[in-house]
């Protein structure tokens, strides 16, 4: 889905939030402030899949060739999480058969390839979130206390989830409140 034609792209994939974020990442490279015209700031935006689109962006100089970096990255996110939904279920002690059939269904249905190659910040929160789900499962399957190196992954984790879509503070806050129990 991601190298499609752009005619396959503009009607299969992408919204047009994706090209949002594209011409602020544009205009950022260009060395004008985070903006869609280049002069009025906006704030529009989550931080991490905007740093990601504007190294697309600078890796390629190309608004076409962006656009195809940028869905690629979603796509490499989108397969990161099938894998992390493998591995937290069996982490958690299902069937390797379950955990594969269930990473299947995840990587291979149709709405979530296509999320993953929307231009959005979509796939890169998802994957932020199930980052941080296998190390909060493997962290809470170790004995006593938890050790200071895995509260700083657990806290880099959350940053990166935090930055991927803002919104995902809840997710924090229930784990967070849990880690403090």
């Amino acid at each position: 889905i991601a190298w499609d034609d752009l005619e396959a792209v503009l009607l299969r994939a992408t919204s047009d939030d994706a090209f949002y974020y594209l011409q602020i990442a544009r205009t950022w490279v260009g060395g004008g402030p985070p903006s869609l015209d280049g002069e009025t700031p906006t704030n529009g935006f989550h931080p991490l899949w905007l740093w990601l689109c504007a190294l697309a962006w600078k890796a390629t100089g190309d608004p076409v060739r962006a656009l195809h970096a940028a869905l690629t990255l979603g796509a490499a996110f989108g397969a990161a999480t099938t894998a992390l939904t493998w591995a937290i279920l069996r982490r958690l002690g299902a069937p390797a058969v379950a955990a594969l059939l269930a990473a299947a269904l995840y990587g291979l249905h149709p709405y979530f390839a296509t999320e993953a190659t929307n231009g959005l910040e979509t796939s890169c929160a998802v994957f932020t979130i199930a980052l941080l789900t296998w190390l909060f499962v493997r962290t809470q399957q170790g004995p006593g206390a938890l050790p200071v190196r895995d509260g700083l992954t657990l806290g880099a984790a959350a940053g990166l989830m935090l930055l991927a879509r803002t919104d995902s503070v809840f997710i924090w806050a229930c784990m967070g409140t849990f880690l403090a129990a």
